[in-house]
């Protein structure tokens, strides 16, 4: 799915169906290109973000989304994140070709994350079991200006289950363009 059609469903959608029409819910990965140490920087000097924590023998910080109520963690997207967090596990045997492709190219061209917790800033909210969607798309906007300004390749990576869980991954949203065009192109069989 191309970025664009996707900003204007999530800024158009009512918050109670963000999660079930665009997979916006706590815990919500975006799949990086630059390495963990420049995505990191890069949230560090943005206005929109405040440090939070960094976990000691962990390599992943935290960060609170000024003005929302939510909070990133920026890590490192390894192979056990992208087949958990990402397109799927290319191992399993159930997974066809449509899926290992885009295993294969998220795999080979993300390097690092960022995961929105809409949940974690809540807590001490009047319902903290409630999450913050209505803040994750904010926050999602200003990482895809910060990501576009820095020409930093990015995937919501997620995006491929359309409503009722059904798996759809042309609804991948893979920036910029060219990289929804190359893992969308036809599978040979």
């Amino acid at each position: 799915m191309k970025l664009e059609k996707y900003m204007k469903g999530v800024r158009t959608c009512p918050e109670a169906q963000l999660d079930e029409e665009f997979r916006i819910c706590d815990n919500y990965p975006i799949l990086c290109s630059s390495a963990f140490d420049e995505l990191n920087e890069l949230i560090g000097r943005s206005r929109r973000f405040k440090f939070h924590q960094a976990v000691p023998g962990e390599n992943w910080w935290l960060y609170r989304h000024v003005p929302g109520k939510v909070v990133v963690q920026l890590g490192v997207a390894d192979e056990g994140f992208i087949s958990f967090y990402g397109a799927g596990d290319e191992s399993r045997k159930s997974n066809g070709p449509e899926v290992i492709k885009h295993v294969r190219f998220q795999k080979t061209n993300y390097h690092s994350f960022v995961m929105i917790h809409t949940m974690f800033a809540s807590r001490g909210g009047k319902n903290p079991d409630v999450p913050n969607l209505g803040g994750a798309v904010l926050c999602i906007e200003d990482l895809v200006k910060i990501f576009q300004a820095e020409d930093i390749n990015f995937c919501f990576s997620r995006t491929g289950y359309g409503p009722n869980s059904v798996k759809d991954y042309s609804r991948i949203v893979y920036w910029p363009d060219s990289d929804e065009r190359r893992v969308n192109r036809k599978t040979k069989r």
